[in-house]
């Protein structure tokens, strides 16, 4: 069985806690909108390779006016759907400017854990050894703790604010523990905790979404933790495991090594495309000059 982009999830967390409205309710597309001061932010992420099937309700789907700004995300990588978005004014999106990332890597979790470990590259198995005898435990229940989601929301936006990365919010947090779809886990070093990684579970897929780490580790914690949030995946019955998306598949990209290392399939997440309207390329120009 060929893994499906957890984005197509009718519950994806975009449209579920994120504040954007699914405008399309189809099993191969998924339309997200967000407004914000008159303006209407649009995520295409479609699986749909025709043209001729998208034509009919473009207008629909992108809005047609000067205050819409579209992403659409091609899973297929379609050359004809490639074109046919360039017609209409697309450009390509790079790694710095897309909305999704190229690929990810997927686990495939009705393997035993056996097979599961064969799969793993050697440093990454050493690692896991090597925390179990430094003593690192895991907490696969964290969720249930206030006090260690807290932690783990100020840890996270600690690490936001030196990285400029957008901060995570402990509203959202709770809101998608609660409603079943999250789950945090977090390692413990003579009682403290110290590194923490959050799901988003939809579709038999858990996505490992956001993690965060007090300080860099080097007992193998980290490697230790995502093969226990592994573990607890599988005996949940979910199907997968996506490793939140790469950015590259460079040797010399260390997050890419990082989970490349635990024996997950690269899954090529297509192209990406994006067009402004007028109005919106007024108010980020006149944004930038502010912020200038």
């Amino acid at each position: 069985m060929t893994y499906r982009s957890i984005f197509m999830a009718p519950d994806w967390m975009h449209a579920r806690y994120l504040g954007w409205q699914d405008d399309w309710p189809d099993a191969q597309m998924r339309v997200l909108t967000q407004r914000r001061a008159g303006l209407r932010r649009s995520l295409v992420v479609s699986e749909i390779d025709d043209p001729a099937a998208v034509a009919p309700h473009w207008r629909r789907i992108t809005g047609g006016t000067p205050f819409d700004e579209v992403c659409f995300h091609d899973l297929t990588g379609s050359p004809a759907m490639a074109n046919w978005l360039r017609g209409r004014g697309f450009v390509p999106l790079d790694a710095r400017t897309r909305m999704l990332n190229v690929a990810t890597l997927a686990i495939d979790l009705t393997q035993d854990e056996d097979a599961l470990l064969a799969r793993m590259a050697a440093n990454t198995r050493r690692n896991i050894k090597r925390a179990r005898a430094a003593g690192v435990v895991i907490r696969a229940d964290a969720h249930h703790d206030d006090a260690l989601i807290a932690r783990f929301v100020a840890t996270f936006n600690a690490m936001a604010a030196e990285r400029e990365l957008q901060p995570v919010s402990p509203v959202t947090v709770r809101a998608m523990i609660a409603g079943g779809h999250s789950r945090l886990f977090a390692t413990f070093v003579d009682g403290e905790s110290g590194s923490f990684l959050l799901s988003y579970e939809a579709a038999g897929t858990a996505l490992l979404a956001t993690s965060a780490a007090a300080a860099r580790e080097r007992d193998g914690g980290g490697h230790l933790l995502h093969w226990e949030a592994l573990r607890a995946f599988r005996a949940s019955g979910l199907r997968w495991c996506d490793m939140a998306g790469i950015a590259s598949t460079d040797a010399s990209d260390g997050i890419f090594q990082f989970k490349r290392g635990f024996g997950g399939d690269i899954v090529d997440l297509g192209r990406e495309y994006g067009r402004s309207g007028i109005a919106v390329r007024a108010v980020r120009a006149l944004r930038d000059r502010w912020r200038g």
